[in-house]
């Protein structure tokens, strides 16, 4: 009998769940690859499937754009040249206009504050499974955890407090969408194919096997689906909750 196939693991960078994909893969004669660039897309295509998958984003497009109608004293996270590099800068709206009007930006929103220090949230998905979660969170606008206890909470889809977000959904077999709180709303400011959790607490919710197993899931699925004609994953639950 063949053995069932095993996914063998393609990146640059490193995460806490790793060592299994090795481990699976030495049970297994047959492999199929699982790409994990370290590829950070630039803000105006991340903003571009975030609208096309129907999410709420913050205001983004050209300092121009945003600055018609921002106020003046409002700030904006403007996309900056760096070489090969992307990053961006928090700069004021009037010293954007003036400065550099045709780069992209987004409006800035404080993150919100819950319990000692500001927070960030994040909707992940692996493979056809998705989940809500809440992260201490340091950096002003980016999503940098807190190594140690960067995971403060986290919801099964029934539970969640913004079960609507559930709908979001992306042709990928791992992703992770950051949010901000305005107000009543979560508002989009992030989307990666590429998440590291290395230095959270994820792995008190989600063991290495149930990481690989859901991705594995996931590509086979959409291998079986292409010869069908289907490229249509399979939906299923991973566990979760505190």
């Amino acid at each position: 009998m063949a053995s069932e196939p095993s996914i063998v693991l393609a990146t640059d960078y490193r995460d806490f769940y790793d060592a299994v994909f090795a481990r699976r893969a030495a049970h297994s004669s047959v492999t199929v690859p699982f790409h994990r660039p370290m590829h950070r897309r630039e803000r105006a295509e991340q903003f571009r499937i975030l609208v096309e998958a129907g999410a709420r984003c913050v205001t983004h497009g050209t300092v121009t754009r945003i600055t018609a109608s921002a106020d003046p004293a409002s700030s904006l996270i403007v996309d900056l040249p760096a070489g090969k590099r992307h990053r961006t800068a928090m700069l004021p709206a009037a010293f954007a206009r003036r400065h550099c009007p045709e780069r992209f930006a987004s409006t800035f929103i404080p993150k919100a504050v819950h319990g000692a220090g500001p927070v960030s949230y994040h909707l992940l998905g692996i493979g056809a499974s998705k989940m809500f979660f809440r992260c201490a969170d340091f950096h002003p606008f980016q999503p940098i955890w807190r190594t140690g206890d960067g995971l403060v909470q986290m919801w099964e889809p029934e539970r969640s407090p913004n079960p609507t977000i559930y709908r979001l959904s992306f042709p990928f077999p791992l992703w992770q969408v950051t949010f901000v709180s305005a107000g009543e709303r979560l508002l989009a400011t992030g989307f990666t194919t590429s998440p590291c959790w290395m230095g959270t607490e994820l792995f008190r919710f989600l063991s290495p096997d149930l990481i690989y197993d859901a991705i594995r899931d996931w590509l086979l699925a959409r291998r079986h689906d292409a010869t069908r004609g289907s490229t249509r994953p399979r939906r299923e639950t991973l566990a979760g909750g505190a």
